[in-house]
């Protein structure tokens, strides 16, 4: 922001034709651009190393204390239960440290700070910027309520879909015996489109609150750009 800054007012500045100035910010730029990229991949990269870490240390608590059950422990917990845990719990646990942190400096920094950059290199009332600023958080605040409710559903009918599919394998004898294949394989389905009817709307509203959080700090640079012009006069 200070680099900008500087190369603006160097373009009224300039006397001469021997003034290099301009291209020495220039550099110092692209400099800054290319350390914000390294450090944007490289805080990736061991979000991802530090999830797998998570998601293999889970694996292993949870595969042993599923070999120490008790009796009354195994009663309470069906074999379809531990297996969402291995097949979507674990998974979903790392997101907070591969997803969720990584957005955080990418998405939400850059909203909070907008309005002290904006003030930092303008003379305007940040007031409306501000109320800008809180407006977008509080949007994708909701939405990220939303976002949690369809998460926690996600997990439930995960687990409901692999209860009935190893209720259907242990039982498959029977239930051919009986004539319930059908019936059975409705129950499978049926849990299966309501499992991905879920996950439509989840991704879909987590995709909604990213191009939101992405564009939101293009916005309040065109609103400050609005007030500059027509409501300071400078």
């Amino acid at each position: 922001i200070l680099t900008q800054k500087l190369f603006v007012n160097s373009l009224f500045e300039l006397h001469s034709d021997e003034d290099y100035f301009q291209f020495y910010i220039i550099g110092l730029m692209f400099f800054f651009a290319i350390i914000s990229h390294l450090l944007n991949y490289s805080s990736k990269h061991i979000s991802y190393l530090e999830a797998s870490m998570v998601q293999r240390n889970l694996a292993e608590k949870t595969y042993s204390r599923t070999l120490n059950l008790t009796t009354s422990g195994s009663s309470k917990t069906n074999i379809g239960n531990i297996i969402s845990l291995y097949a979507t719990d674990i998974v979903s646990t790392s997101t907070l440290i591969d997803d969720v942190f990584p957005n955080l400096s990418s998405y939400i920094l850059p909203i909070v700070l907008s309005p002290f950059a904006l003030i930092l290199m303008t003379s305007i009332d940040p007031t409306w910027i501000i109320l800008t600023v809180f407006f977008v958080l509080c949007i994708n605040s909701l939405m990220s309520i939303r976002q949690s409710r369809f998460f926690l559903d996600h997990k439930f009918l995960a687990a409901a879909r692999m209860s009935f599919v190893n209720e259907w394998i242990q039982n498959i004898r029977a239930i051919r015996m009986l004539g319930w294949i059908k019936s059975m394989e409705a129950r499978i389905q049926q849990a299966r489109v309501n499992e991905t009817d879920n996950r439509l709307h989840m991704v879909t509203n987590g995709s909604t609150m990213n191009s939101i959080s992405y564009s939101a700090p293009f916005f309040i640079n065109i609103l400050a750009i609005f007030l500059l012009i027509f409501i300071e006069g400078k």
